[in-house]
Formats: structure tokens, C-alpha cells, sequence
């Protein structure tokens, strides 16, 4: 399968926070395609920039070097960056003991597939 069909992306820009839903699966193959998706919500110009994982159905540490990087780019840029790492980030970030770098919180209108379990 190509790796395009196992990222989904999705940018909500109407609006503040700028929201990047990310859904599937995120490793070498795939980190690519989420690191570019970032830095062009990054120098959207946007203030505050929420990353809902919660449909993320598999990540390597790709996704700890690319949530460090964007968190790096946010506070060069001085926009807020929030995430909702959802239960495969979330278990990355708490193995590499980067949590508590990010502000994590859901996004309210952040909408489920029906696949995610929440």
C-alpha cells in the first residue's frame, strides 16, 4: 500500500486554533508527508496550531522527532502548539520522556471516525 493511503491529514484554517487531524499510521515511510503538513501549518501564520492524533492507529518515534521539531518551530515562529496525542503518541511521548514538553489537551470540535474508540 502506498504510504500516501496510510496518512490521512486534514487542515481546518478557518479559524483559531488551526487544526491538523492526522489519521493512520506514521513511521519512516509516513513521517515525511506529517513533518511538511506541520511546517506548512507553521508558517501559515496561524497563532495557535492543535494536532488531534487521536486517530493515529500506529506511530513509531518518527513521531517524537516530528512533534519536536514542530515545537521547536512554534516557538521560533511564537505560535502555540497543542496536542491531543491520542493512546500511540501518547505512549511514544511518555517512553522517551517528552510529555511534558507539549501542552496536551482534545480539541473540543475536533470530530471521531468511527474506528478511533473514543
Amino acid at each position: 500500500m502506498p504510504a500516501s493511503e496510510l496518512l490521512r491529514l486534514y487542515v481546518t484554517a478557518d479559524g483559531e486554533p488551526v487544526l491538523l487531524r492526522v489519521a493512520g499510521e506514521i513511521d519512516v515511510a509516513t513521517g515525511p508527508r506529517l513533518c511538511r503538513a506541520l511546517g506548512r501549518v507553521l508558517d501559515s501564520g496561524a497563532e495557535h496550531v492543535h494536532v488531534d492524533l487521536a486517530d493515529v492507529t500506529f506511530c513509531d518515534s518518527t513521531i517524537v522527532h516530528a512533534l519536536l521539531h514542530a515545537r521547536t518551530r512554534a516557538g521560533a515562529r511564537g505560535t502555540t502548539l497543542t496536542l491531543d496525542p491520542g493512546e500511540w503518541a501518547r505512549r511514544l511521548l511518555d517512553i522517551t520522556g517528552t510529555t511534558h514538553l507539549f501542552t496536551l489537551r482534545r480539541h473540543p470540535d475536533a470530530p471521531r471516525s468511527e474506528t478511533s474508540g473514543s
